[in-house]
C-alpha cells in the first residue's frame, strides 16, 4: 500500500472499495477451501484420531511409577520426567486432531445448510 503526503495529511493511494471486476468468494467457496486443506494435510484425519487415543490409553499412567516398564526402573527419575513430557506433547497432539475434526464436522455441516 502506498501512503503519500497530500497538504498535510496522509491519504491512501488506492481507491476505495474493491478493484473492478473482483467477486469476493462466497462463503460456501471458502469453506470448501478450508476443508480441502484440512482433507490434504490430513487425509486419515479419522484414522490418526483414533490411533492417537489408543496411544493416550496406553500411556496414561506413563509417568507414575506403577506405570513405568521393567526396564525403565532403573533410571526411575529420568524415566518418569521423559514420560511426562512425553505425554504431553501426545496430549496436545490429540488435542489438536479433536479440534481438526470438530472443525471439519462444524464446516461440512454449515456447507450442507447453504
Amino acid at each position: 500500500m502506498n501512503i503519500r503526503p497530500t497538504n498535510n495529511v496522509f491519504t491512501n493511494s488506492y481507491a476505495a472499495g474493491e478493484p473492478a471486476g473482483f467477486n469476493p468468494p462466497t462463503r460456501a467457496q471458502q469453506l470448501q477451501s478450508v476443508l480441502n486443506k484440512i482433507a490434504r494435510k490430513y487425509p486419515n484425519l479419522d484414522r490418526d484420531l483414533a490411533k492417537a487415543l489408543v496411544t493416550e490409553k496406553e500411556i496414561e499412567n506413563s509417568d507414575t511409577w506403577e506405570g513405568l516398564k521393567w526396564y525403565e526402573v532403573i533410571v526411575a527419575p529420568m524415566a518418569i520426567k521423559g514420560n511426562k513430557i512425553m505425554k504431553k506433547a501426545h496430549h496436545e497432539k490429540v488435542e489438536k486432531l479433536q479440534n481438526l475434526v470438530a472443525t471439519r464436522d462444524a464446516f461440512q455441516a454449515e456447507l450442507a445448510r447453504l
